[in-house]
This record gives C-alpha cells, structure tokens and sequence, in this order.
C-alpha cells in the first residue's frame, strides 16, 4: 500500500527535495543573519529565507533559530561588536553634523521665506515703494497747496 502509482511517486520526491531544500534556505539564513549580527527572529528568518513562518517553527529549524538567539544575546559576538563600536561612533558623528548643517540650511530658507512674504504683505518691493513714494510726494504737494 505504500507504493504510489508513478506520477505521485514522482510528485512525491519533488515535494520532499523542495522541503529539504527550504530547510537548507533556512540554516542559511540562519547563519547569515548570525554572522551580521542581525537580530534573529522567526519571523525575519522566514521572510528573509522566503517560506512560511510555520516552516521554521518546526522543531529542527525552531532549535537552531533559538540556538542562534541564544549565541547572539550570550556575548559570542561581543569583540565583533567592540570593533564596530568605533566605526558606529564614527557614523553618529557623522550623521550628527549633517543633521545639524540641515537644521541650519532649514533655518535660513525659512528666514528668507519670511522676509519675502513680509515684502508682500508690506508692498515694500522696488517697484510698490516707487509707487508709494510718488503717492506721498503727490499727498505732500496736495496738502502745500
């Protein structure tokens, strides 16, 4: 009863070299995320590895996701880490002094903004302050009269 007619024992070893393939996917996942340091999850695992999360909550996988997690957090990594530490220090100050020349780029466009609608709001471009001072001359000379 165990033998299947060709076609499904065909479809058969399909499904189970897929399966083994997935599962090789996912220990590779796995160790990739581990050796970036990349927290682990089952989650970012299966989404990373393109299957389903239920895949790698499977007990082999679902081990070697916690055995990767628990390496991650006990400090394996820690000299990796301490090397990146300078060039991560290095970066924020980095980002910093963009963020602060941004902050003043912003500062400066939005003084000119001002200037130039309080210009409009006052009519005190070159022409409307022409105009404005022909009307005073023309005020002026009405009232000497």
């Amino acid at each position: 009863m165990n033998e299947h007619p060709p076609n499904t024992a065909a479809m058969v070893r399909q499904r189970k070299k897929d399966s083994k393939n997935k599962r090789g996917t996912v220990l590779a996942t796995v160790a990739a995320m581990e050796r970036t340091r990349t927290p682990i999850t089952v989650a970012e695992v299966a989404r990373r590895a393109g299957v389903s999360p239920w895949l790698v909550q499977q007990e082999p996988l679902l081990e070697e996701v916690r055995n990767a997690q628990n390496r991650l957090s006990s400090g394996a990594h820690h000299a990796a880490k301490d090397s990146n530490t300078g060039s991560l220090q290095v970066e924020r100050e980095l980002l910093r002094q963009e963020n602060q020349r941004l902050r003043q780029e912003t500062r400066r466009y939005r003084q000119r903004i001002s200037e130039l609608l309080g210009d409009q709001i006052d009519g005190t471009d070159a022409h409307s302050q022409g105009i404005r001072v022909q009307e005073l001359t023309d005020q002026n000379a009405a009232l000497s009269r």
